[in-house]
Protein backbone atom coordinates (compact mmCIF):
# COMPACT_ATOMS: atom_id res chain seq x y z
CA UNK A 1 0.00 0.00 0.00
CA UNK A 2 1.31 3.46 -1.17
CA UNK A 3 1.76 5.94 1.96
CA UNK A 4 1.90 9.61 1.64
CA UNK A 5 4.56 9.55 4.59
CA UNK A 6 6.95 7.24 2.69
CA UNK A 7 6.42 8.66 -0.42
CA UNK A 8 7.16 12.25 1.36
CA UNK A 9 10.18 10.55 3.51
CA UNK A 10 12.25 8.94 0.38
CA UNK A 11 11.61 12.35 -1.63
CA UNK A 12 13.30 14.27 1.30
CA UNK A 13 15.71 11.87 1.22
CA UNK A 14 16.91 11.72 -1.79
CA UNK A 15 17.11 15.08 -1.63
CA UNK A 16 19.68 14.88 0.87
CA UNK A 17 21.93 12.39 -1.30
CA UNK A 18 20.57 9.35 0.66
CA UNK A 19 20.85 6.06 -1.13
CA UNK A 20 17.70 3.96 -1.77
CA UNK A 21 19.53 1.03 0.17
CA UNK A 22 19.58 3.27 2.87
CA UNK A 23 16.48 4.80 2.69
CA UNK A 24 14.92 1.25 2.44
CA UNK A 25 17.19 0.38 5.68
CA UNK A 26 15.67 3.28 7.26
CA UNK A 27 12.16 2.83 6.86
CA UNK A 28 12.16 -0.68 7.98
CA UNK A 29 13.68 0.47 11.22
CA UNK A 30 11.01 2.54 11.75
CA UNK A 31 8.88 -0.31 11.33
CA UNK A 32 7.52 0.28 7.90
CA UNK A 33 6.93 -3.17 5.83
CA UNK A 34 8.51 -3.89 3.13
CA UNK A 35 5.62 -3.84 0.69
CA UNK A 36 4.65 -0.62 1.66
CA UNK A 37 7.90 0.50 0.96
CA UNK A 38 8.19 -1.17 -2.27
CA UNK A 39 4.67 0.35 -3.30
CA UNK A 40 5.94 4.11 -2.72
CA UNK A 41 9.21 3.73 -4.18
CA UNK A 42 7.05 2.61 -7.75
CA UNK A 43 4.92 5.88 -7.23
CA UNK A 44 7.90 8.09 -6.49
CA UNK A 45 9.80 6.41 -9.41
CA UNK A 46 7.23 6.58 -11.67
CA UNK A 47 4.60 8.80 -11.36
CA UNK A 48 5.90 12.21 -10.27
CA UNK A 49 2.45 13.81 -10.13
CA UNK A 50 1.76 11.98 -7.50
CA UNK A 51 4.38 13.16 -4.89
CA UNK A 52 2.66 16.49 -4.51
CA UNK A 53 -0.16 14.52 -2.20
CA UNK A 54 2.26 14.58 0.21
CA UNK A 55 2.21 18.09 -0.11
CA UNK A 56 -1.47 18.50 0.69
CA UNK A 57 -2.57 20.46 3.62
CA UNK A 58 -4.85 18.28 4.32
CA UNK A 59 -2.78 16.12 5.76
CA UNK A 60 -1.90 18.90 8.01
CA UNK A 61 -3.77 19.72 11.42
CA UNK A 62 -6.60 21.49 10.52
CA UNK A 63 -7.10 25.25 12.05
CA UNK A 64 -10.06 24.38 13.90
CA UNK A 65 -8.35 21.28 15.58
CA UNK A 66 -5.33 23.63 16.13
CA UNK A 67 -7.49 26.19 18.00
CA UNK A 68 -9.15 23.77 19.92
CA UNK A 69 -5.96 21.85 20.86
CA UNK A 70 -3.95 25.22 21.77
CA UNK A 71 -7.22 26.01 24.54
CA UNK A 72 -7.21 22.47 25.59
CA UNK A 73 -3.51 22.50 26.65
CA UNK A 74 -4.02 25.81 28.34
CA UNK A 75 -7.10 24.19 30.42
CA UNK A 76 -4.97 21.61 31.42
CA UNK A 77 -1.51 23.07 32.29
CA UNK A 78 -2.52 27.10 32.69
CA UNK A 79 -1.11 27.01 36.33
CA UNK A 80 2.94 25.70 34.74
CA UNK A 81 2.66 28.34 32.29
CA UNK A 82 1.62 31.16 34.01
CA UNK A 83 4.21 30.32 36.33
CA UNK A 84 6.68 30.36 33.93
CA UNK A 85 6.10 33.60 32.40
CA UNK A 86 5.54 34.86 36.36
CA UNK A 87 8.80 33.56 37.09
CA UNK A 88 10.42 35.94 34.47
CA UNK A 89 8.49 38.79 35.27
CA UNK A 90 10.79 39.19 39.15
CA UNK A 91 13.76 40.77 37.15
CA UNK A 92 11.22 43.12 35.69
CA UNK A 93 9.45 44.07 38.79
CA UNK A 94 12.88 44.51 40.72
CA UNK A 95 13.47 47.01 37.92
CA UNK A 96 10.16 49.18 38.05
CA UNK A 97 10.82 49.07 42.10
CA UNK A 98 14.50 50.31 41.12
CA UNK A 99 13.45 53.15 38.57
CA UNK A 100 10.62 54.70 40.87
CA UNK A 101 13.25 54.90 43.87
CA UNK A 102 15.59 56.50 41.71
CA UNK A 103 12.85 59.15 40.28
CA UNK A 104 11.59 59.57 44.00
CA UNK A 105 15.38 60.38 44.99
CA UNK A 106 16.99 61.88 41.79
CA UNK A 107 20.24 61.52 40.44
CA UNK A 108 21.61 63.95 42.98
CA UNK A 109 20.28 61.64 45.75
CA UNK A 110 22.42 58.92 44.58
CA UNK A 111 25.85 60.23 43.78
CA UNK A 112 27.97 62.98 45.56
CA UNK A 113 28.45 64.76 42.07
CA UNK A 114 25.03 66.22 40.83
CA UNK A 115 26.50 66.79 37.41
CA UNK A 116 27.19 63.19 37.23
CA UNK A 117 24.35 59.69 37.50
CA UNK A 118 27.42 57.63 39.14
CA UNK A 119 26.89 53.78 39.33
CA UNK A 120 22.86 54.33 37.87
CA UNK A 121 23.93 53.98 33.83
CA UNK A 122 25.75 50.44 34.96
CA UNK A 123 22.80 49.50 37.42
CA UNK A 124 19.84 50.39 34.51
CA UNK A 125 22.45 48.62 32.27
CA UNK A 126 22.78 45.53 34.22
CA UNK A 127 18.74 45.31 34.66
CA UNK A 128 18.34 45.56 31.26
CA UNK A 129 20.56 42.95 30.87
CA UNK A 130 19.26 40.22 33.69
CA UNK A 131 15.40 41.38 31.96
CA UNK A 132 16.43 40.16 28.63
CA UNK A 133 18.26 37.19 29.27
CA UNK A 134 15.17 36.04 31.66
CA UNK A 135 12.72 36.53 28.83
CA UNK A 136 15.50 34.17 26.38
CA UNK A 137 14.96 31.50 29.23
CA UNK A 138 11.16 31.94 29.99
CA UNK A 139 11.00 30.98 26.32
CA UNK A 140 12.80 27.94 25.77
CA UNK A 141 11.11 26.92 29.07
CA UNK A 142 7.41 27.20 27.91
CA UNK A 143 8.72 25.07 25.15
CA UNK A 144 10.16 22.44 27.32
CA UNK A 145 6.61 22.65 29.44
CA UNK A 146 4.51 22.06 26.36
CA UNK A 147 6.96 19.92 24.50
CA UNK A 148 6.83 17.25 27.36
CA UNK A 149 3.28 18.58 28.71
CA UNK A 150 2.26 14.36 28.94
CA UNK A 151 4.64 14.66 31.71
CA UNK A 152 3.03 17.13 33.35
CA UNK A 153 6.72 18.98 34.38
CA UNK A 154 6.63 21.96 36.58
CA UNK A 155 7.24 25.07 36.36
CA UNK A 156 10.36 24.95 37.98
CA UNK A 157 11.62 21.75 36.16
CA UNK A 158 10.88 23.56 32.85
CA UNK A 159 13.27 25.91 33.78
CA UNK A 160 15.73 23.66 35.30
CA UNK A 161 15.75 21.13 31.72
CA UNK A 162 15.99 23.97 29.49
CA UNK A 163 18.47 25.25 30.96
CA UNK A 164 20.65 22.63 29.94
CA UNK A 165 19.61 23.31 26.24
CA UNK A 166 19.89 27.46 26.48
CA UNK A 167 23.32 27.96 24.52
CA UNK A 168 21.97 25.31 22.16
CA UNK A 169 19.01 27.05 21.62
CA UNK A 170 20.32 30.48 21.42
CA UNK A 171 22.88 29.43 18.43
CA UNK A 172 20.27 27.65 16.99
CA UNK A 173 18.07 31.36 17.31
CA UNK A 174 20.74 32.94 16.10
CA UNK A 175 21.95 31.17 13.06
CA UNK A 176 18.14 31.38 12.05
CA UNK A 177 18.26 35.38 12.79
CA UNK A 178 21.14 35.56 10.93
CA UNK A 179 20.21 33.36 7.74
CA UNK A 180 16.63 35.27 7.61
CA UNK A 181 17.94 38.20 8.28
CA UNK A 182 20.18 37.84 4.84
CA UNK A 183 17.80 36.38 3.26
CA UNK A 184 15.54 39.33 3.60
CA UNK A 185 18.28 41.74 2.79
CA UNK A 186 19.54 39.89 -0.46
CA UNK A 187 16.22 39.16 -1.72
CA UNK A 188 13.29 40.50 0.44
CA UNK A 189 10.42 37.64 -0.56
CA UNK A 190 13.42 34.76 -0.01
CA UNK A 191 13.58 35.92 3.52
CA UNK A 192 9.89 35.30 3.98
CA UNK A 193 10.15 31.40 3.09
CA UNK A 194 13.65 30.84 5.21
CA UNK A 195 12.19 32.37 8.35
CA UNK A 196 9.06 29.87 7.41
CA UNK A 197 11.39 27.06 6.80
CA UNK A 198 13.59 27.93 10.00
CA UNK A 199 9.94 27.93 12.66
CA UNK A 200 10.57 24.27 14.43
CA UNK A 201 14.29 25.33 14.83
CA UNK A 202 14.35 25.79 18.57
CA UNK A 203 11.46 23.36 19.00
CA UNK A 204 14.14 20.35 17.82
CA UNK A 205 16.44 22.01 19.95
CA UNK A 206 14.74 21.45 22.85
CA UNK A 207 12.52 18.22 22.13
CA UNK A 208 16.73 17.00 22.23
CA UNK A 209 16.51 15.49 18.05
CA UNK A 210 19.56 18.30 17.07
CA UNK A 211 22.00 21.00 17.10
CA UNK A 212 22.75 23.87 15.12
CA UNK A 213 22.73 23.73 11.28
CA UNK A 214 21.01 19.88 11.74
CA UNK A 215 17.88 21.58 13.42
CA UNK A 216 17.29 24.47 11.27
CA UNK A 217 17.85 21.85 8.26
CA UNK A 218 15.08 19.15 9.63
CA UNK A 219 12.79 21.92 10.05
CA UNK A 220 13.06 23.08 6.20
CA UNK A 221 12.74 19.34 5.43
CA UNK A 222 9.45 18.78 8.09
CA UNK A 223 8.04 22.07 6.16
CA UNK A 224 8.66 21.30 2.89
CA UNK A 225 5.45 20.49 0.72
CA UNK A 226 3.46 22.26 3.22
CA UNK A 227 4.98 25.74 3.23
CA UNK A 228 1.88 27.63 2.80
CA UNK A 229 0.29 25.59 4.66
CA UNK A 230 2.02 26.67 7.32
CA UNK A 231 2.38 30.02 6.78
CA UNK A 232 -1.39 30.54 6.55
CA UNK A 233 -1.61 28.87 9.71
CA UNK A 234 1.00 31.03 11.44
CA UNK A 235 -0.43 34.42 9.80
CA UNK A 236 -3.94 33.06 11.30
CA UNK A 237 -2.41 33.13 14.51
CA UNK A 238 -0.83 36.50 14.17
CA UNK A 239 -4.74 37.51 13.28
CA UNK A 240 -6.31 36.24 16.48
CA UNK A 241 -3.67 37.23 18.67
CA UNK A 242 -4.25 40.79 17.70
CA UNK A 243 -7.79 41.04 17.98
CA UNK A 244 -7.40 39.65 21.53
CA UNK A 245 -4.34 41.92 22.41
CA UNK A 246 -6.58 44.58 21.10
CA UNK A 247 -9.62 43.45 23.50
CA UNK A 248 -6.86 43.07 26.43
CA UNK A 249 -5.40 46.35 26.40
CA UNK A 250 -9.03 48.05 26.63
CA UNK A 251 -9.03 45.67 29.66
CA UNK A 252 -6.08 46.61 30.99
CA UNK A 253 -6.24 50.57 30.74
CA UNK A 254 -9.90 50.08 32.49
CA UNK A 255 -8.14 48.51 35.46
CA UNK A 256 -5.59 50.87 35.75
CA UNK A 257 -7.81 53.41 35.19
CA UNK A 258 -10.09 52.32 38.33
CA UNK A 259 -6.56 51.27 40.36
CA UNK A 260 -5.80 55.64 39.75
CA UNK A 261 -9.26 56.31 41.64
CA UNK A 262 -7.91 54.79 44.61
CA UNK A 263 -7.45 57.68 47.25
CA UNK A 264 -3.47 58.14 48.13
CA UNK A 265 -2.51 54.49 47.46
CA UNK A 266 -3.68 54.63 44.14
CA UNK A 267 -0.46 56.03 42.55
CA UNK A 268 1.46 53.29 43.96
CA UNK A 269 -0.28 50.78 42.87
CA UNK A 270 -0.27 51.61 39.64
CA UNK A 271 3.29 50.52 38.76
CA UNK A 272 2.84 47.12 40.00
CA UNK A 273 -0.38 46.37 38.49
CA UNK A 274 1.13 47.14 35.21
CA UNK A 275 3.62 44.91 35.76
CA UNK A 276 1.27 42.26 36.96
CA UNK A 277 -1.43 43.17 33.86
CA UNK A 278 2.17 43.06 31.28
CA UNK A 279 2.88 39.37 32.53
CA UNK A 280 -0.95 37.84 32.08
CA UNK A 281 -0.45 39.40 28.35
CA UNK A 282 2.83 38.04 27.95
CA UNK A 283 1.26 34.85 28.78
CA UNK A 284 -1.61 34.85 26.64
CA UNK A 285 1.00 35.95 23.59
CA UNK A 286 3.71 33.67 24.05
CA UNK A 287 2.40 30.42 25.47
CA UNK A 288 -0.46 30.41 22.85
CA UNK A 289 2.19 30.95 20.32
CA UNK A 290 4.41 28.16 21.93
CA UNK A 291 1.62 25.73 21.74
CA UNK A 292 -0.30 26.25 18.78
CA UNK A 293 3.50 26.37 17.39
CA UNK A 294 4.39 23.12 19.11
CA UNK A 295 1.10 21.52 17.79
CA UNK A 296 1.59 21.85 13.54
CA UNK A 297 5.59 20.45 14.58
CA UNK A 298 3.34 17.60 16.40
CA UNK A 299 1.69 17.12 13.51
CA UNK A 300 4.56 17.39 10.45
CA UNK A 301 6.11 14.97 12.61
CA UNK A 302 3.27 12.75 12.15
CA UNK A 303 2.88 13.17 8.62
CA UNK A 304 6.87 12.97 7.68
CA UNK A 305 7.80 10.74 10.75
CA UNK A 306 11.21 11.48 11.89
CA UNK A 307 14.07 13.11 10.03
CA UNK A 308 17.16 11.69 11.05
CA UNK A 309 18.98 12.86 7.70
CA UNK A 310 22.38 15.96 8.47
CA UNK A 311 22.76 18.81 6.44
CA UNK A 312 25.67 18.02 4.22
CA UNK A 313 28.55 20.85 4.04
CA UNK A 314 27.40 22.51 0.42
CA UNK A 315 24.17 22.77 2.45
CA UNK A 316 25.71 24.31 5.75
CA UNK A 317 27.89 26.57 3.46
CA UNK A 318 25.31 28.34 1.66
CA UNK A 319 23.70 29.16 4.94
CA UNK A 320 26.49 30.10 5.85
CA UNK A 321 27.22 32.40 3.20
CA UNK A 322 24.25 33.77 3.34
CA UNK A 323 24.03 34.74 7.13
CA UNK A 324 27.52 36.60 6.21
CA UNK A 325 26.59 38.59 3.44
CA UNK A 326 23.18 39.67 5.09
CA UNK A 327 25.31 40.55 8.26
CA UNK A 328 28.05 43.22 5.83
CA UNK A 329 24.55 44.32 4.36
CA UNK A 330 23.09 45.32 7.34
CA UNK A 331 26.41 46.96 8.79
CA UNK A 332 26.68 48.66 5.02
CA UNK A 333 22.85 50.55 5.61
CA UNK A 334 23.42 51.62 8.75
CA UNK A 335 26.94 53.32 7.83
CA UNK A 336 25.09 54.98 5.17
CA UNK A 337 22.41 56.24 7.18
CA UNK A 338 25.07 57.33 9.99
CA UNK A 339 26.81 58.70 6.99
CA UNK A 340 23.63 60.32 5.38
CA UNK A 341 22.70 62.30 8.98
CA UNK A 342 26.17 63.75 9.79
CA UNK A 343 26.45 64.93 6.01
CA UNK A 344 22.93 66.56 7.02
CA UNK A 345 24.15 68.05 9.92
CA UNK A 346 27.18 69.47 8.19
CA UNK A 347 25.00 71.28 5.50
CA UNK A 348 23.33 72.71 8.32
CA UNK A 349 26.19 73.77 10.30
CA UNK A 350 27.54 75.36 6.70
CA UNK A 351 23.97 77.02 5.96
CA UNK A 352 23.92 78.46 9.75
CA UNK A 353 27.03 80.17 8.73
Amino acid sequence: MVSPQIVDFIKVSKSAGVSDDDIRAQLLSKGWSQQDIDDSFVVFTNDPAAINTVSDSAYLISVSDLINGTVGVWQQHWRQLFMIVLIAQIPVFISVVLAYVGLTLGPEKLTHNPLSFGPVPFLVGGVVTIVGLAQFWMRAALIECVTFRDEGISATDAYGRSFKKLLSYFWVGLLAGFIVGGATLLFVVPGVIVGVWFTFGTYIVIEGGAKGFTALYRSRRYVEGFWSAVLGRMFLLGLLLGVVGWAYSFFANGVVALIQLIPKFGVYIVPVAGVVLDAVSLAIVTASTTIYSRLIYESLKQVKGDLDMEPGTGVKFKYLLISIVGVLLLFLLVGLIIALILRMFNELGTAAY
